[in-house]
């Protein structure tokens, strides 16, 4: 979205620190990130994108190990054992 111009820079920023709290999401980045790095196109906006993406990056592993995962409660309150009724 941020490439499109929908959102700024320090809003992609915000998600991309969260992003980096999480294991997976730290070696996702460390595997593919030469990938994204050697792409081409995208401009300027891709580039700053990027940018902020390794910043980020190496601001998480600067801060420690990652987030334990915790998993999230359930966003409705409807037993999932319960069946639907039929309409």
């Amino acid at each position: 979205m941020f490439l499109s111009g929908q959102y700024s820079l320090q809003g992609v920023r915000r998600n991309i620190a969260r992003f980096f709290e999480g294991e997976l999401e730290r070696e996702y980045w460390a595997y593919s990130r030469d990938s994204w790095l050697s792409g081409q196109g995208g401009g300027r906006r891709r580039q700053s994108f990027l940018s902020a993406v390794e910043e980020e990056f190496h601001s998480a592993r600067k801060a420690g190990p990652p987030a334990d995962w915790v998993p999230l409660p359930p966003t409705s309150s409807v037993d999932p054992s319960t069946e639907l009724p039929e309409s």
